[in-house]
């Protein structure tokens, strides 16, 4: 039997964000995830890949949406390593394409940063439109950006 192929790290716009993350060189990693877009794509579809199912795993039992306001924390241990994944609700794709992240959904990940307590925080910076990036950055708030 085959295994399933990896992701094209060439053409993956999240590859250094998952990287750092699996390396350790963050804490935290942000993805958005649609409420609409099955599979998963960008780097919450990598994500789920590197592990194993967790992200789809949790979608289909209910307790990932991908609405907007939702973020939701996903502790994955992998090689004896947690993985802190945050998955912030995008709410639906729309016809042209992800939308900047809705207000709420920042508005919950920024207090979510703050009481968990993680130092370093990635996110893929081809995922989170400048407005994102501009209201993430900060003092509190993200303090690690990746490509």
């Amino acid at each position: 039997m085959e295994k399933p192929s990896s992701p094209t790290k060439a053409t993956s716009p999240s590859t250094s964000a998952e990287n750092a993350l699996l390396d350790g060189e963050v804490d935290a990693l942000v993805a958005p995830c649609s409420s609409t877009q099955r599979p998963l794509q960008g780097l919450a579809g990598v994500l789920d890949w590197r592990t194993r199912g967790a992200i789809s795993r949790a979608i289909r039992a209910g307790a990932i949406t991908g609405e907007a306001g939702e973020v939701a924390y996903l502790p994955v241990e992998r090689h004896g390593r947690v993985l802190n994944i945050l998955l912030v609700g995008a709410g639906p794709v729309t016809q042209t394409g992800q939308a900047p992240l809705p207000a709420e959904s920042i508005a919950a990940l920024k207090r979510n940063l703050s009481t968990l307590g993680l130092r370093k925080v990635g996110l893929s910076r081809a995922e989170f439109h400048d407005t994102d990036q501009k209201h993430l950055t900060g003092k509190g708030s993200v303090t690690c950006l990746v490509k």
